[in-house]
């Protein structure tokens, strides 16, 4: 499970033109997409 905090520094009535959701800040390394297959069931490679 990941856990994610967020702040809402302002609500405004008409957003500015532009490409949205929009990544603001970000902190730290993200996590790995997927696990490694390593289970041996022939799925993965």
């Amino acid at each position: 499970m990941h856990q994610f905090e967020i702040e809402v520094v302002g609500i405004e009535e008409q957003a500015e033109p532009g490409d949205y959701p929009r990544v603001v800040d970000s902190q730290g390394e993200a996590p790995d997409q997927y696990d490694p297959p390593d289970d041996g069931d022939g799925w993965g490679e």
